[in-house]
């Protein structure tokens, strides 16, 4: 009986450590739209009143992640577009302007407000080359899927 109950407790221990811890970071720019990112796409467009500004739309997915606006000092590399520690709490970096939560954008016109699927902002010409958007989660998880970083320069304008 012994022996059963622990190549039961073996078997339910392997079962446990099987399933693997998953967390992975994708950059989204112009290049990595296939297959399932196709639906994180964002439009930019020149500002039909000012040409001086961008008028930027990223599809809102309400999948328990946020999305935050990250103003950087000067355009960062690859390597720096990982944001998920000043998200978590850790001290901003000496090349981070700064960081603002992003929200849905809403139809005011209706009421109550109508959720547009949408987050829309609009940002000058100039500061396109250092800002970016960060989609994650709020708070460290064990299994925390995809995470990503929209690097703006690097999508095509409509």
């Amino acid at each position: 009986m012994r022996v059963f109950a622990l190549l039961i407790l073996s078997h339910v221990l392997s079962i446990s450590t099987a399933s693997a811890i998953f967390s992975q970071f994708l950059i989204l720019d112009e290049e990595s739209y296939k297959g399932e990112t196709s639906k994180y796409r964002p439009t930019l467009k020149v500002n039909e009143i000012n040409p001086d500004f961008i008028d930027v739309r990223i599809p809102h997915h309400d999948d328990g992640q946020s999305y935050w606006l990250v103003v950087a000092t000067k355009a960062l590399p690859d390597e720096k577009l990982e944001f998920r520690g000043i998200v978590w709490g850790s001290a901003l970096s000496k090349e981070i302007q700064s960081i603002t939560r992003l929200g849905e954008s809403v139809d005011l016109s209706e009421s109550p407000p109508k959720r547009r699927g949408f987050i829309d902002f609009t940002i000058h010409k100039e500061l396109l080359a250092r800002c970016y958007v960060y989609h994650d989660y709020d708070f460290d998880l064990e299994d925390g899927g995809f995470y990503y970083t929209y690097n703006l320069q690097k999508h095509k304008f409509e």
